[in-house]
């Protein structure tokens, strides 16, 4: 079976809404994450012969593999979730156009979804995981966003920064669906890929109309 109908199991259908604004998408984003994280639990539950049986390949201890690129993959979602989710609780307080407010909200909630998700595989697999620590790259741009005044400066530079940020976040799902072994995990890449490309979107949208009257 592919792994579109694989995701299909796991994840809620993502609406077309190209005329809808970005307030409106934001909280229909916070009704996905809340549907699909009880989905992704369920599925986490279930016992990995089921996987085996809507999976092609991997046989039934393949749900079960964690090495290196297990722990790389979590590891690397979880350090630049972490980023996105510090710089959105910055932007909570100092973004001054409240569409940049909006997406903030909605972006800590994603992260905190998603990093319960990675702990909550890590203790099933016995293998906690560490605390994620940003690259100096990343540790700079937090700092930065934490000197910046609050104005329409500051919500350019955090919207670049979730931009760069999405992407390497999409990236490291892509990467782990393309090549991952552990189901329970490549169910996780899928969902959070759709969000993040969601959410990609928005910040693209949002970024085109920075300065038009709200």
């Amino acid at each position: 079976m592919s792994n579109t109908v694989k995701l299909n199991l796991c994840q809620p259908s993502l609406f077309e809404r190209s005329s809808l604004t970005l307030t409106h998408e934001t909280n229909l984003i916070t009704k996905t994450l809340r549907a699909g994280a009880a989905a992704l639990a369920l599925c986490m539950t279930a016992a990995p012969a089921a996987y085996a049986q809507r999976a092609m390949a991997p046989a039934p201890t393949a749900a079960m593999v964690m090495g290196q690129d297990e722990v790389r993959y979590a590891a690397d979602t979880a350090m630049t979730g972490a980023v996105a989710q510090q710089t959105s609780q910055i932007a909570l307080r100092k973004a001054s156009d409240p569409r940049v407010r909006s997406f903030a909200e909605s972006e800590v909630m994603e992260q905190e979804t998603l990093s319960r998700i990675l702990m909550e595989h890590a203790q099933m697999m016995g293998q906690p995981m560490p605390p994620p620590r940003p690259d100096p790259r990343m540790a700079g741009m937090i700092a930065d966003l934490e000197r910046a005044r609050p104005g329409p400066a500051f919500d350019a530079a955090y919207m670049r920064g979730q931009i760069d940020g999405h992407e390497q976040l999409l990236r490291i799902q892509e990467s782990y669906i393309r090549g991952g072994r552990n189901l329970h995990l490549r169910h996780v890449a899928m969902l959070a890929r759709g969000q993040i490309t969601d959410h990609l979107k928005m910040l693209r949208d949002a970024q085109a109309n920075m300065g038009r009257r709200r």
